[in-house]
């Protein structure tokens, strides 16, 4: 028995040495490069192309039976140039022979593919340049090439060791869109490749596109796990680093960086993103997400959105965005969000929305129901803001009271209106406390309704200054812009209003206006110059401080007569206890012809206008005295009572002048003194007009 193992040991030890023997001969005696002209010739046959085998056959069967292509041309298809459509300068694959013939193990080598160039054209009739290389088979050659079943031969174990691609490129020209696209220098590596264990990837290169123009350089590290039997893929230790590179990014480049894991479970339709983060200009986006029904027709998403505290200016700066110099230059400062993600690759939405911007608090929800075409819908609640921190300081005022530099500097810019019509927006926006021109608002709502292409409101209301505001706006789009104003203020202390708008104490009282306006335009001038509507106001029980009347007019009395004046020692105040009128306004003209004012010592009445374009006032007011102006030292100036003395407002709107009409003044002190000798003479001819003529004209001794 030992004698016949000893002999089955020998014929099986020959075999495989004469095996071993005649792979290492066999190169000698066989050159696959006598072969060119034949395999060119089944290619072309076959795609209708030429092949060019520019470099070496190499074989080698023992212990691997490899083969190794050098330099090698495809030709393009008809219609797409003298390029070829693949090129390489050489591949190189290989399988261990003794696993193969003795275990039926598959053991193939690194795949080693270098100096790959494929071209991928499109015409513009729609017709490519691939699909002709996989043209449906005939039903009989399927049938011809179905395995046979008997006899079959299994593969106990499969295994690559590697996929080696150097310096490969990807063209891509669609000359019907105008899309063109390139994959440069791309450099793969894998570590080994066996059914069931994970493996090692790695990949750089280069992606550009024409239009627009934008380059990006990739590098991708990651691990992937993949189950073909139960279509399981996992991505573990994912980092994605991105560097974009164009003439319209900030600075000409940016860089991206993602970083995380992703699962896919193909055969139950579910992803999951685990701990995504995506970093940009110091912004850290991070993402838990999970997906189902993917192979249906309606997949569905779900998880958490947040965002590390950032810089919003440092982002802003970094993506090229030039901000204004604020009043406050800490703003910007520090910023934060998070949420719950719910949503499909057509709509998404945000629950438990929570914002943080500096000092500010928001929280609410924002959906979005059509990506294709935006339909947004928000609710926020923000807890406060001071807007004035985030404006540019104030300009400062010259002499004359105006703001120095061009006053109408932008004012023929187009209004981007065209912005509002990119999407449909609705919702509610609310604010407990909002600050803005040192004007403080509380309890603000904001109702917003733009519906794409349609007519757009918006409404607010909020308390102010212990009254009300409420403003409602109507936006109709279109080649020329038109909107429709109507305001309303009640109850409002003006006092306080003019004092922390205009860091002036100059007047007191409560205040009620309305105003209904409508206009039309693309720039601001438009929108004045085709102004028109109606305002009404109506101020109770206040004063006017820093002017007072009676001084104004003893003090112009006494430099109209030629006569010294002494100041007052009464305080400046000129109280009314009230003042209405209502104005018209027709192409930016305001009209007024009904103000009129009560105050102990006078009554107002006023008409003019105001050219809101021009900038342009032309006002005249008119006081009549009713009670006696005392002067300094309880001296009485009671000649002036019952007169109406023209004040003229005149010059620029925002820094209007004045001057007392005393000719007219003169005037209605003559005829004054004429008609008191009139009922004087009356009296003395019991009621004889003639007679009290005749005495009234007739010339003393």
């Amino acid at each position: 028995m030992g004698k016949l193992l000893k002999i089955v040991f020998w014929i099986v030890g020959g075999l495989i040495m004469l095996l071993v023997a005649t792979a290492i001969a066999l190169p000698f005696f066989f050159d696959p490069n006598d072969y060119r002209d034949k395999i060119a010739e089944g290619v072309k046959e076959s795609t209708g192309r030429d092949l060019q085998i520019r470099g070496d056959i190499k074989l080698n069967v023992f212990p691997w039976l490899a083969v190794s292509l050098g330099e090698t041309v495809l030709g393009n298809a008809e219609g797409f140039g003298k390029e070829p459509f693949a090129e390489f300068k050489e591949i190189d694959v290989g399988v261990k022979l003794l696993p193969l013939v003795f275990e039926r193990a598959v053991e193939v080598r690194t795949v080693k593919i270098a100096g790959l160039t494929l071209r991928l054209a499109k015409n513009k009739d729609g017709s490519n340049n691939w699909s002709d290389l996989s043209k449906p088979k005939k039903e009989e050659e399927k049938k011809a090439e179905e395995p046979a079943t008997e006899g079959e031969v299994t593969i106990s174990s499969f295994n690559i060791g590697g996929l080696e691609i150097s310096d490969a490129n990807l063209i891509y020209d669609d000359r019907q869109t105008g899309a063109a696209y390139r994959v440069e220098k791309l450099n793969l590596e894998t570590g080994t490749l066996e059914p069931g264990k994970p493996a090692k990837f790695t990949l750089t290169g280069g992606v550009s596109a024409a239009k627009p123009a934008l380059a990006a350089d990739i590098k991708l590290a990651t691990e992937l796990d993949a189950n073909l039997e139960t279509k399981i893929f996992t991505l573990n230790d994912l980092a994605l680093d991105v560097t974009l590179r164009g003439k319209d990014l900030p600075g000409g480049k940016q860089d991206l960086a993602l970083r995380g894991a992703i699962h896919l479970d193909q055969s139950q339709g579910t992803v999951a993103l685990k701990d995504l983060l995506l970093t940009v200009v110091g912004l850290k986006l991070k993402a838990a997400i999970e997906g189902s029904g993917l192979n249906g027709d309606a997949p569905k998403l779900k998880g958490t959105l947040s965002a590390e505290p950032f810089s919003p200016r440092l982002l802003l700066t970094g993506l090229g965005v030039k901000l204004p110099e604020s009043a406050d230059p800490g703003v910007l400062a520090s910023a934060s969000f998070n949420a719950n993600y719910e949503g499909s690759l057509k709509g998404a939405r945000l629950n438990n929305l929570a914002l943080k911007l500096d000092q500010t608090s928001a929280n609410g929800s924002m959906t979005v129901t059509d990506f294709a075409s935006p339909v947004i819908g928000f609710t926020l609640k923000v807890d406060q803001f001071d807007a004035d921190r985030y404006l540019p300081k104030p300009a400062e005022k010259s002499a004359a009271g105006s703001a120095k530099g061009n006053a109408g500097a932008g004012a023929d810019d187009k209004i981007p209106i065209d912005a509002l019509d990119k999407a449909s927006i609705s919702g509610i926006f609310e604010m407990a406390k909002f600050k803005l021109r040192n004007l403080t608002f509380t309890d603000v709502t904001l109702k917003l309704n733009a519906p794409k292409g349609a007519v757009k409101t918006q409404e607010l209301s909020a308390k102010f200054y212990g009254g009300n505001i409420s403003q409602s706006t109507r936006i109709m789009p279109g080649t020329r812009p038109a909107y429709a104003v109507n305001a309303n203020l009640s109850g409002v202390n003006a006092g306080p209003v003019v004092r922390d708008y205009m860091n002036k104490d100059v007047i007191e009282g409560t205040a009620k206006v309305n105003a209904a306006l409508t206009t039309n335009g693309l720039t601001v001038n438009d929108l004045k110059r085709a102004l028109d509507g109606d305002l009404g106001f109506r101020f109770e029980n206040g004063a006017v401080k820093g002017f007072n009347l009676a001084e104004v007019i003893r003090k112009s009395e006494a430099l109209f007569n030629g006569q010294p004046y002494s100041p007052a020692s009464e305080k400046a105040t000129t109280d009314f206890s009230e003042v209405t009128g209502t104005a018209k306004i027709t192409n930016g003209v305001l009209r007024s012809d009904d103000l009129a004012a009560k105050s102990p010592l006078f009554r107002l009445s006023g008409a003019g206008t105001a050219d809101l374009v021009a900038d342009k006032i032309d006002y005249i007011a008119k006081p009549t005295v009713v009670g006696t102006l005392t002067g300094q030292g309880g001296k009485e100036m009671d000649n002036l009572k019952g007169i109406t003395i023209p004040i003229t407002l005149y010059g620029a709107l925002s820094a209007p002048q004045w001057k007392i009409d005393w000719g007219q003044i003169a005037k209605a002190k003559v005829m004054e003194k004429v008609n008191e000798q009139i009922d004087k003479k009356l009296k003395e001819s019991g009621g004889d007009i003639g007679k009290a003529l005749e005495g009234l004209f007739k010339k003393k001794e």
